[in-house]
């Protein structure tokens, strides 16, 4: 899943833009950019439960371009920090249960182009979510179609035991 967020972010992180703040993505993000960002706003949040290879994208919003005020994207949510705010994260799974991105998430960036890349990660997410359920059902079919088969087997040899009892009583 988190490749195909990788992909997703690629595509589509550059519609977050605006001419006041700059995008970027797995792979792309300057390494003074990354430290900056997450020591303002993923340390401050998680500590260092998130490792730099789990950041996916950035929007930096920040007025100098240091990467202090923006988003970070991971596979689980985004970290935001809007200038002279504190820092926050929210989860896909919350954005979907809620339908609600706070305001501190869009600030400086195109919020349609951000709920266009938050709707595609979310059902990035789903369709997970969907693939794992049908997987779990396949198994449990199969696993009931065992027990069927187990169950036949059984009832056909006690049909050919019966069946040889009841042809040495007859002779």
């Amino acid at each position: 899943m988190k490749q195909k967020k990788i992909e997703y972010i690629q595509e589509n992180i550059k519609h977050c833009g605006t001419n006041a703040c700059k995008v970027y993505s797995y792979g792309s993000i300057p390494k003074k950019l990354l430290s900056n960002a997450y020591n303002t706003y993923v340390k401050p949040v998680f500590g260092h439960s998130v490792h730099f290879d789990d950041i996916l994208g950035l929007v930096d919003t920040s007025f100098t371009g240091n990467g202090k005020a923006g988003l970070l994207f991971t596979e689980e949510g985004i970290f935001y920090k809007e200038f002279m705010n504190k820092p926050g994260f929210i989860s896909y799974r919350t954005i979907k249960k809620t339908d609600h991105i706070p305001e501190a998430v869009y600030a400086g960036c195109n919020q349609s182009g951000l709920k266009i890349l938050v709707d595609g990660l979310i059902g990035i997410d789903t369709k997970e979510d969907w693939n794992n359920l049908a997987d779990t059902i396949n198994e449990k079919i199969d696993h009931i179609d065992d027990t069927i088969d187990n169950i036949t087997e059984v009832g056909e040899r006690i049909v050919d035991i019966l069946e040889n009892i009841y042809n040495k009583v007859r002779r």
